[in-house]
């Protein structure tokens, strides 16, 4: 059994790696860069106006108020920027090249004009309210680095350096099928000792920010015949998931099912509950994971381990990020065991405060919806008290803070 540090870092390690492929700049939203991406301008490409006013030279203010005329006006836009002549000032707007012998920009809300006189309340400084050529970024600088994942900002940014398509590393493709004689499907009548299954639903919707699909093969029986046949559907998908059968009960067949295929076992428990019967295993350009059936554990695995394999595929290593609040009902642990426990956050006079719902059972899918958060309480310890600082995993969106 180990950590879940160490399964983060094993699953991220052997992950099979993915093609890249060229996408459009706006169909490649969310997808990891293969290449790093280069300026190919200046930004700014010209000195410009921030704002709104009138372009001088401050040496000629010598002191305010001071009164001068004004020479012409420049337009964002314009081709051709006069010389500012002595002594003068240019009327300027937001975007508008700087012209030749200004080095300040006076906002117009420091003026006063009176026809073609304008009169400086306010002393500029040098280079006040000028986007300097190059002070965004430079041509030949590297605007981002491979592996970065593509949001809407970087589009843009994209975009305005004329660029129209990218090289993207490819999302996996993923499958499952559901494991369990008890299991119940859309459309399946409801026996005595029947459940319904929603974990291909987890899957579907979970996984799909981070895939190229996501397809479910129906329900598989607890055997090993069945088992077997189902890792022959793994191979057209990158990563393949079978639900159920991941412990270690008579009737749990994952294991001896990937060992039998000649599959690479990289772990069997992951000291986390819920969740820790995980298996991840590979052979060739292809990793399966048995994931534990109760739905709960599912979505745990889902946020926990499954977001990180489909990103560690197509090149995005995704690391923790975590906030801090205090526990408001002390809670006891297994001490060798990580406990993401369901919580309600919030904030109280700025203090930010979660409480650790009452009901953990992991097949308890109603109770999970109605919590905000998980509460990561770290193996090593078996109490946890009233006021202690713990971290806290966003989950209302279904997107943690990986």
């Amino acid at each position: 059994m180990i950590s879940v540090e160490e399964a983060r870092l094993v699953v991220q390690k052997n992950m099979p790696h993915a093609q890249s492929e060229m996408r459009s700049i706006v169909d490649a939203l969310q997808m990891v860069l293969h290449k790093p991406i280069v300026a190919l301008e200046d930004s700014p490409a010209f000195d410009n106006s921030q704002m709104d006013g009138y372009a001088c030279r401050v040496a000629d203010i010598s002191s305010v108020p001071y009164s001068m005329p004004v020479a012409f006006e420049i337009q964002a836009g314009s081709k051709s920027v006069q010389v500012l002549p002595p002594d003068s000032a240019a009327r300027i707007f937001t975007g508008a090249p700087i012209p030749p012998g200004a080095d300040c920009v006076i906002r117009q809300e420091d003026i006063q004009r009176d026809g073609d006189l304008i009169t400086i309340l306010v002393k500029p400084e040098l280079n006040q309210f000028i986007r300097k050529k190059g002070s965004d970024f430079s041509h030949t600088d590297v605007l981002m680095q491979a592996g970065e994942r593509l949001s809407g900002p970087r589009i843009a940014l994209m975009a305005s350096q004329g660029i129209t398509e990218v090289s993207v590393n490819r999302r996996p493709s993923i499958g499952y099928v559901l494991s369990g004689d008890e299991l119940v499907l859309p459309g399946d009548v409801m026996q005595p000792g029947s459940i319904r299954s929603c974990n291909g639903e987890l899957f579907e919707t979970l996984l799909a920010p981070w895939a190229q699909e996501v397809v479910g093969y129906g329900k598989v029986g607890d055997n090993l015949t069945d088992v077997l046949a189902s890792l022959d559907l793994a191979l057209p998908h990158d990563i393949f998931l079978i639900s159920g059968g991941s412990s270690v009960g008579d009737y749990d067949f994952t294991r001896r099912a990937l060992k039998d295929r000649g599959f690479v076992i990289h772990f069997e428990q992951v000291a986390i509950r819920p969740g820790k019967p995980l298996i991840f295993a590979t052979r060739d350009n292809h990793a399966v994971f048995g994931v534990p059936g109760n739905p709960v554990s599912t979505v745990v695995t889902c946020l926990m381990f499954l977001q990180v394999a489909a990103a560690a595929f197509s090149g995005q290593r995704l690391e923790p990020k975590r906030f801090m609040a205090r526990l408001e009902n002390s809670q006891k642990k297994p001490q060798d065991l990580s406990v993401f426990a369901r919580g309600s956050f919030r904030v109280v006079n700025q203090d930010n405060l979660v409480r650790v719902d009452s009901n953990q059972s992991s097949g308890a899918i109603g109770a999970f919806t109605k919590a905000n958060c998980l509460v990561s309480l770290p193996a090593g310890r078996s109490e946890f008290q009233t006021g202690d600082l713990v971290a806290i995993v966003p989950i209302e969106d279904g997107l943690p803070w990986n």
